[in-house]
């Protein structure tokens, strides 16, 4: 990887982590496994949460995040 590539993609994780700080702390940790490749019988398995708990917190999340970057986008192209 370029050093370039490497910088955008390293902005790119930043800008995401920024985001993420619209998430529930469940909400974060669902995240933050489903990023370590976990399926979310794996996260409810290993945070002893409920199926559907992981599987609402997914979609929480989901919703949060593109409402976050929507946001961001119209701020950065105003």
């Amino acid at each position: 990887m370029k050093p370039l590539e490497r910088q955008l993609e390293l902005q790119e994780l930043q800008q995401l982590f920024s985001h993420l700080g619209a998430l529930s702390q469940i909400e974060r940790n669902v995240v933050e496994c489903l990023l370590n490749d976990y399926k979310p019988r794996e996260i409810a398995a290993q945070t002893a949460l409920s199926d559907k708990t992981v599987y609402n917190a997914i979609q929480r999340s989901k919703l949060k995040l593109q409402k976050s970057m929507k946001n961001y986008i119209s701020e950065r192209d105003a």
